[in-house]
């Protein structure tokens, strides 16, 4: 079995790093052995020696090294590939829109949010929740009954364009977070 260069990408290795740490932790609970958690080390270098690029500070999709998106960089940071100061750095990207960096979809926005939660809850709470009105609401305005994973009916065609997904699985994301960031208050609110 060959590896072939030109096929691995970092989102991969990436969500592979946080499945390992997942296994590793469910091992741990049953009473198994962890053979999962001693393989991160080495692919945590291996992130940052093929997508990382210290001048720029931003990890990138493939090694090499033409397209980022903020989906890496919001990986890098839940991974631990990136260190605390380069995670403060891609965090300010993240939240002002870096136009190096391809805009995440809504499909992904967990992994976002979650990179900022981890590094300062109260720092970006309101982040966070400017951008699910931002997001959201203007579906709801235009009297959508599902949620697009691409824009908006003004930025896209979205009921003949291929890529408008119609699908529900992120429509829950407002109410987690919303619970999550106002406490229980606002989530029995939002149930009313």
């Amino acid at each position: 079995h060959t590896v072939d260069p030109e096929r691995c990408e970092a989102a991969l290795d990436l969500l592979l790093i946080l499945a390992l740490r997942s296994m590793g932790a469910i091992a741990k609970l049953i009473g198994k052995e962890d053979a999962y958690t001693p393989l991160i080390g080495a692919l945590r270098e291996g992130v940052r020696r093929r997508y990382f690029d210290p001048e720029s500070g931003i990890f990138y999709n493939r090694e090499e090294k033409e397209k980022a998106s903020e989906l890496v960089n919001a990986l890098a940071i839940l991974a631990d590939v990136a260190s605390v100061e380069e995670s403060e750095r891609i965090a300010a990207l993240l939240t002002r829109g870096d136009e190096r960096l391809t805009p995440i979809t809504i499909s992904m926005l967990c992994f976002k949010y979650d990179a900022l939660l981890r590094l300062d809850t109260e720092r970006y709470r309101d982040y966070i929740l400017a951008d699910i009105r931002a997001r959201y609401v203007p579906m709801l305005e235009y009297g959508a009954t599902s949620f697009w994973e691409y824009g908006y009916p003004e930025s896209i065609d979205y009921v003949r364009h291929p890529a408008a997904s119609h699908c529900h699985g992120w429509s829950a994301l407002p109410v987690y977070y919303y619970a999550t960031l106002n406490g229980e208050e606002a989530y029995s609110a939002l149930l009313r």
